[in-house]
């Protein structure tokens, strides 16, 4: 009961089985044994993250503001905030700027590629976007929510039939994932797309 790295550990294995009660409870646990700045940061990285997939946003900000006050050059916090302002849509300008720091400080990063490339789909900076979503694909080619974010950039360019390719690629990725990396509502949402894509392709067809 004294043992905090149990509790990250207990925490971690709730985490893959998608137990966000009992994963709570371990953080919980875990923060009341954290002594060191570094050992809250780390718990309060993993509850921002849990917040965030559970769609609970102005939490999971909460606990990220709390990493950067504490590590002001964590570039995953930042990285974390600004992607989860863009995919909400909100605050567009501000994701922008925590995205580019977080790439200041560790260039070339994949997920935080994908991100600027997200966030710069959001303003409409297609170009932009779809120059560092590729960038992003070279560096994590089996990513299924960067093909889908290309998919997204390429439909708006109305690049039908490489949005297709892209979404088929996504749910490819997605069915070779782990358990605990499934995402039933984003799966979901892909399908739709390809769905909607496909038909517009169709229709396409028909005309020419």
């Amino acid at each position: 009961k004294d043992d905090r790295d149990l509790y990250v550990s207990l925490a971690s294995i709730y985490e893959k089985g998608q137990r966000w009660d009992d994963m709570a409870k371990a953080l919980d646990a875990a923060e009341k044994l954290s002594e060191s700045g570094e050992d809250k940061e780390g718990v309060w990285f993993m509850r921002g993250a849990m917040l965030e997939r559970r769609k609970r946003l102005d939490g999971a900000e909460i606990e990220f503001r709390k990493v950067l006050k504490i590590n002001p050059d964590s570039a995953g916090a930042m990285n974390y905030i600004g992607y989860m302002l863009a995919d909400a849509n909100i605050r567009l300008e501000e994701s922008l700027g925590l995205i580019n720091q977080a790439l200041e400080l560790d260039p070339g990063n994949g997920a935080y590629l994908d991100s600027l490339g997200w966030v710069q789909y959001r303003l409409g900076r297609l170009e932009d976007a779809a120059k560092n979503l590729q960038k992003a694909l070279e560096k994590t080619p089996r990513d299924p929510t960067v093909h889908d974010h290309m998919a997204d950039v390429l439909m708006k360019q109305s690049k039908v039939k490489e949005a297709v390719a892209q979404w088929e690629i996504s749910l490819k990725e997605w069915g070779s994932s782990s358990p605990a990396e499934m995402r039933s509502d984003e799966i979901g949402r892909v399908k739709k797309k390809l769905e909607a894509a496909k038909s517009r392709l169709a229709r396409d067809v028909t005309r020419q």
